[in-house]
Parts: C-alpha cells; sequence; structure tokens
C-alpha cells in the first residue's frame, strides 16, 4: 500500500505532465522512393528502348536481390523467433528442442546463401567496372557550371 502512495503519483505526474524530448526534426539528406523500383538506377535507353547493357542487367539483378535480402530477413527472424518459441517450450522433450534448433539452423543457413549471393553479384559488378558511383553536392561547384551542385546522382 505504501509503494502504491509512491508510485500512482509519479505515474500520474508522468502522463500529465510529459518531459519534452530533445531530438531534432531534421530534414532528409536526399529523396527516398519508399516504393521498391525494379529499374532503379538503370539508363533511360535501357527502360524505352530496351538497348540494355550488362551494366543495367547487373542493376536489375542487384535490385532484386536486395528485395529479396529484405524479404528473406523478415523471414529469417519470424523462423528464429519460432525455432526459440519451440525450443523454450519443449519443457524438457528432445524432439522439441531438436525441431527448434533444426529452424534456427536451416534460417542462418538460409541468410549465408542470400548474403553469399549478393556478395557473388556485387563482386562481378565491380570485377566488369559497373559499380555507379555516387556524386553528391559538397556545397561546391563540381562540374563548372557556374552553379553550386544540390542533388545526389549515380553515374557509371
Amino acid at each position: 500500500m505504501k509503494l502504491a502512495r509512491i508510485i500512482l503519483p509519479v505515474i500520474a505526474l508522468g502522463l500529465l505532465f510529459p518531459f519534452a524530448s530533445f531530438a531534432q526534426d531534421r530534414p532528409a539528406q536526399r529523396d527516398v522512393n519508399p516504393v521498391f523500383s525494379m529499374w532503379a538506377g538503370v539508363s533511360p535507353d535501357c527502360q524505352s528502348f530496351g538497348t540494355c547493357s550488362l551494366a543495367d542487367v547487373l542493376e536489375v539483378t542487384m535490385n532484386i536481390g536486395n528485395a529479396a535480402l529484405g524479404i528473406s530477413g523478415s523471414i529469417a527472424l519470424v523462423v528464429f523467433i519460432w525455432g526459440g518459441f519451440l525450443w523454450l517450450t519443449s519443457a524438457g522433450k528432445s524432439e522439441k528442442v531438436q525441431k527448434g534448433r533444426k529452424a534456427m539452423f536451416g534460417a542462418a543457413i538460409g541468410l549465408l546463401i542470400v548474403f553469399a549471393a549478393s556478395l557473388l553479384i556485387n563482386t562481378v559488378k565491380s570485377f566488369i567496372g559497373a559499380v555507379p558511383q555516387e556524386i553528391c553536392s559538397d556545397g561546391k561547384d563540381n562540374d563548372d557550371d557556374g552553379f553550386i551542385d544540390e542533388n545526389c546522382t549515380q553515374e557509371l
């Protein structure tokens, strides 16, 4: 009862008079497209006329791979949670422990395969020289056009 007399007023004050947050609102560094675009970073000629280079094909492959990496990471998290749940609720039954271990091990192997595929594609892109370079504004006129550069672009 004495503890409730102390805790209840503290909780009430915390809810009635919230303290200020010292977080700052920062503007976005660059525009981010929240929708997955398979064609991001591909040359306009490839999109319009179908005259695609090997770099364009690899860019589309990387975009699909990045989407698969995000989805597989989410699936692996769910499988890890499920395996841990099975292991924790096994109550000493060795078959449930093995089932939980197998689920967690399978999720880890699956992630390794996806990471290896992504590494392979990145390595191939770097060997053929098709890695896009991101050029961002540093407050200077980098292209000597008389204007300060403002936007980020990708160039091969």
